[in-house]
């Protein structure tokens, strides 16, 4: 769980990251703003599911439940790993226009 963590952090960091570097928005200030904004100017689709993933990422900070562990693991299975393949496809396409 502290390896998916660690990733669904750096995915985070990578679309603040995108903001603050290519639409100059001094606004954005965590994770919830950031993709919020990438679903304004369409990086990702399904913004209802990327706040479902900032919401798994603060349950898993502080739980020690394994039923909310396994519950947050088959969302990163069915959900979330294809919402982040599907951003990557989009950064990579983006870094490709931009060469």
């Amino acid at each position: 769980m502290l390896y998916v963590r660690k990733e669904d952090i750096k995915w985070q960091q990578r679309l603040e990251n995108y903001h603050r570097a290519y639409q100059a928005n001094p606004e954005i200030r965590g994770s919830r703003d950031a993709t919020r904004q990438a679903f304004k100017v369409g990086l990702i689709t399904n913004d209802e599911v990327w706040m479902d993933m900032i919401i798994s990422r603060n349950k898993t900070t502080h739980t020690y439940d394994e039923k909310t562990a396994r519950e947050i693991t088959d969302s990163i299975l069915k959900q979330y790993v294809e919402l982040f393949n599907d951003f990557k496809q989009k950064m990579d396409n983006l870094r490709i226009e931009n060469i």
